[in-house]
């Protein structure tokens, strides 16, 4: 059975003194439409300062994996995934209905 990237969310909030916590959100469906948990997800963050940062989370019962990243730059904060991973499922890039996002953080 397949999986895909179906839904990718981003929002930011002032944390910690003069730093921003960037949030991502990221839905993982099968063919059906249906959440699957389980889902080793691996993300990819690029920061403003071009710098990057590989993150690995696992799915929950509602098919979502969620990462983050604290940083005192403003700018474009983009995340990307990078695989997904799951015993008996094949994941296909393709099949995605999006891979990565953006945000500007003023």
């Amino acid at each position: 059975m397949d999986i895909r990237v179906a839904c990718i969310r981003l929002r930011y909030a002032d944390w910690d003194g003069g730093q921003y916590m960037v949030r991502s959100l990221v839905c993982i469906l099968d063919p059906g439409g249906e959440p699957v948990s389980g889902v080793r997800v691996t993300a990819d963050w690029t920061l403003p300062d071009g710098s990057t940062k590989t993150q690995r989370a696992l799915t929950n019962v509602r098919g979502q994996a969620r990462f983050w990243v604290g940083s005192r730059q403003t700018g474009e904060y983009q995340i990307c995934i990078a695989q997904l991973e799951k015993n008996g499922y094949a994941y296909d890039p393709d099949q995605d209905v999006v891979r990565c996002d953006t945000l500007v953080v003023p």
